[in-house]
């Protein structure tokens, strides 16, 4: 499901730059076939692959502690 949701984020954020995939495989030195296989979910990018992409998309990673139920 995090999965789904970041690689859904990315293709919105490409899209919306009207970029194609290639064309963000070459600006984050990455194969197309690997671009195609990130957005059709059939790999998972590892954080390096992760951060270029966000990179070039303009777009920040960011890991947040979940809220504590049940504390003052």
């Amino acid at each position: 499901m995090l999965q789904e949701f970041i690689v859904g984020e990315l293709i919105k954020a490409r899209k919306a730059m009207g970029m194609s995939q290639k064309e963000l495989a070459q600006r984050c030195g990455l194969p197309q076939s690997t671009v195609g296989r990130i957005e059709a979910g059939l790999v998972a990018p590892n954080m390096l692959t992760l951060a270029k992409i966000a990179e070039v998309l303009q777009m920040e990673i960011a890991v947040r502690p979940k809220e504590r139920r049940g504390t003052v």
